[in-house]
């Protein structure tokens, strides 16, 4: 495997550039986890409304279909968003 640079990459690395891709819905499935946390002790509309922008994009990198997203994340739903997030995790 060469990098942009031309440069070869040891074996060692490319497992390494592997396993980053091959876990990335793990890492997207706790990223949504720890969303629901963060939402739930969120002092401020503007930290909320950042965290509900992430929480969107989450999703959307989870492959949550928009007809089930949308109306979760317009309403400001903590208790759906939390339901799907564990509805995700049993899938696992």
């Amino acid at each position: 495997m060469t990098n942009p640079h031309g440069q070869h990459l040891s074996r060692t690395a490319k497992g390494a550039i592997n396993r980053f891709y091959a876990h990335a819905d793990t890492r997207n499935l706790n990223a949504a986890q720890e969303l629901v946390s963060d939402l739930a002790l969120a002092a401020d509309d503007k930290a909320r409304e950042k965290l509900w922008k992430k929480a969107g994009d989450v999703l959307k990198r989870l492959g949550v279909p928009p007809q089930t997203a949308d109306p979760i994340l317009t309403q400001r739903n903590l208790t759906r968003l939390a339901e799907l997030t564990a509805s995700l995790a049993s899938r696992k």
